[in-house]
């Protein structure tokens, strides 16, 4: 396996990445990554600043920037803690360190003013990568690692100062890739076995030349004995690694973009959450399959995923009792039955399984995963239910997949997300209920009460739940687009705000479900999660929109819909609100000041 493949898995990606062009901003260091980026990815455009220090950025005119899908900037170790460092004793002296790193804090803080000027100023999406961890010995003693005369610690203590200091800057992410040379294997590239520990680059298979070579430039240098291939000695690859860098980049491009969320993961039980079959091998009086590996390994998995607000369900061919009275004996007491939201044991296909819970959740295929061992079923829910990504054949890479693939990452974690699974439920209870009322009475009891919020800028603290909501919403999206931090700050500038709502009712908090974009008195886009249709309130949320603009003079608010693969839902919405369509336009539709509408009259806006 390569070790990009190890790293960033692809199994769950169903949507090109797409990138095209990126600026790279760094020291000598990313002129090294640079000529292996444009051989390994030739589709892509890179266009390179050089940076040292605290050197001013030129001027990005705000057409330039928005050609760049983000910003990848590589700070140099040395610019923080100096070159002097070279004087390793100098470093060991009482209060040495103290004083270093405050140097090295400081100018860190110094040195992202400088470089994030295009973030700031254009809201680039920007990559800042971290800095690598020396290898060998960096303390003067057994006794002295990880203290304050170790080198190490230093370094780890910046990392951590970097991820501090960029966590308040929007759009702005710490490239981790510290980790991927831990990873892959420092001694494969860092240069640090033969230059000093601060330098952090990579190390040049040519550098024997430098001393072995005669040229019209560089006299020979004399030695007696030729120096050894450096590449060889140290079996560099440098090409690999400046592979995984890129492979990072997109990675954490996708993340950033959401692209192909998981929002929910299907389990088979028996060979996928234990050994052997619950029915044969989980009877009393035998020894029980072991479960160390990949079955232990699965259950934390789950867990993990429960933790990003990812839905776990399951979709089994077995006998429901025996699997409840048998449970326990093949998971332990680490992974419970009630974790899984709406599981389905029987003998009826898996697909029809699986669609149901989807239409239950107001989920789509494309927003969910397959885990089984048998192929026969893989291909069965494959065939049945188009969209959907199936995995499962290797238990060793399964919990690899599911929790290191991109599209199991989440960009941000608010409340709405932690609390998804519990809404999920309360779904669930609230669409039995419904199906033994009449959808009036049912309305009237539900107790559906909402809460608007006027976004104006990215700073608002509800902006990045609806940049999430925007970008990954795909059947209640009235035109699909997908919003870059770029498109968002031209939007705001421009006059535009974002009229973002929160829904409750008696069964659930929802949370921050909707966002209605409006610039100019037209509705750019109106995105809204499916957890909170049927109850009326996409058509609340209007009404109240077009009473704020009305009420601040217009006499008349535009929206429009733009038909995609997977919008359905929506595309009533204007007609149910009040709206008339426009002749003269196919797919606007109009609503004047003076034109009646049906109240809401179940939905209390407090």
């Amino acid at each position: 396996m390569h070790p990009a493949d190890y790293l960033f898995p692809r199994e769950l990606e169903a949507t090109p990445t797409g990138l095209s062009r990126i600026l790279v901003i760094g020291s000598c260091l990313t002129e090294q990554y640079l000529d292996n980026f444009r051989v390994e990815r030739p589709d892509i455009a890179f266009d390179y600043i050089p940076f040292n220090n605290l050197m001013a950025l030129p001027d990005l005119a705000p057409e330039a920037a928005s050609s760049y899908q983000l910003q990848y900037i590589q700070i140099p170790l040395r610019t923080l803690v100096g070159d002097n460092l070279i004087r390793a004793v100098d470093f060991a002296q009482a209060g040495g360190y103290e004083a270093l790193a405050s140097q090295a804090a400081g100018m860190l803080a110094a040195v992202l003013d400088a470089v994030l000027r295009y973030q700031r100023e254009h809201g680039l999406l920007t990559l800042v990568s971290n800095f690598i961890v020396p290898q060998g010995p960096t303390a003067p003693a057994l006794a002295e690692r990880g203290t304050d005369t170790d080198l190490a610690r230093l370094v780890r203590f910046l990392n951590q100062a970097l991820e501090d200091q960029l966590r308040d800057r929007p759009n702005a992410w710490v490239a981790d890739v510290e980790s991927i040379a831990a990873t892959f294997g420092k001694r494969f590239f860092l240069d640090d076995p033969v230059s000093f520990s601060s330098h952090g680059a990579t190390l040049s298979a040519d550098v024997h030349t430098l001393d072995n070579a005669p040229s019209w430039a560089l006299p020979a240098s004399g030695r007696i004995e030729l120096l050894p291939d450096v590449g060889s000695t140290y079996a560099l690859q440098t090409s690999v690694f400046s592979e995984l860098v890129l492979r990072q980049v997109e990675w954490l491009y996708r993340v950033a973009r959401q692209l192909d969320t998981v929002k929910i993961v299907f389990f088979d039980l028996d060979n996928t959450l234990w050994r052997g079959q619950i029915a044969e091998h989980y009877e009393h009086g035998r020894e029980w399959p072991p479960s160390h590996f990949w079955p232990v390994g699965i259950w934390d998995a789950i867990q993990h995923l429960r933790r990003r607000g990812i839905v776990v369900s399951i979709s089994s061919k077995n006998d429901e009792h025996i699997v409840r009275e048998r449970w326990e004996r093949a998971v332990l007491p680490w992974l419970r039955y009630d974790d899984f939201v709406l599981p389905k044991i029987n003998w009826q296909p898996k697909s029809m399984n699986i669609r149901d819970t989807l239409t239950t959740l107001s989920l789509t295929a494309k927003s969910a995963v397959f885990v089984d061992d048998n192929p026969v079923e893989r291909d069965e829910v494959r065939s049945n239910i188009p969209g959907i990504r199936v995995i499962g054949s290797d238990p060793f890479v399964t919990r690899r997949i599911l929790l290191w693939s991109a599209e199991t990452q989440r960009l941000q974690l608010g409340a709405e997300a932690a609390q998804r699974e519990a809404s999920y439920r309360n779904i669930v209870a609230r669409e039995t209920e419904k199906s033994t009322h009449s959808r009036a009475d049912f309305l009237a009891g539900l107790d559906v009460r909402m809460q608007f919020d006027t976004i104006a800028d990215s700073a608002h603290p509800g902006f990045a739940r609806a940049s999430e909501l925007i970008n990954k919403t795909n059947q209640f999206n009235t035109t699909g687009v997908r919003w870059s931090a770029a498109d968002f700050a031209a939007f705001f500038r421009d006059g535009g705000t974002i009229h973002s709502f929160s829904v409750q009712d008696r069964f659930s908090d929802y949370g921050q479900v909707g966002a209605v974009l409006v610039q100019h008195g037209v509705i750019k886009q109106y995105t809204m999660s499916c957890r909170v249709l049927g109850m009326d309130v996409e058509l609340a949320a209007l009404h109240h929109v077009a009473d704020l603009l009305f009420a601040a003079g217009a006499e008349l608010l535009l929206g429009a819909i733009v038909e995609t693969e997977l919008n359905t839902p929506c595309r009533d919405v204007y007609q149910r609100a009040g709206f008339v369509p426009v002749p003269e336009r196919p797919g606007l539709w109009v609503l004047r000041r003076d034109m009646a509408r049906t109240p809401i009259t179940h939905v209390r806006i407090d």
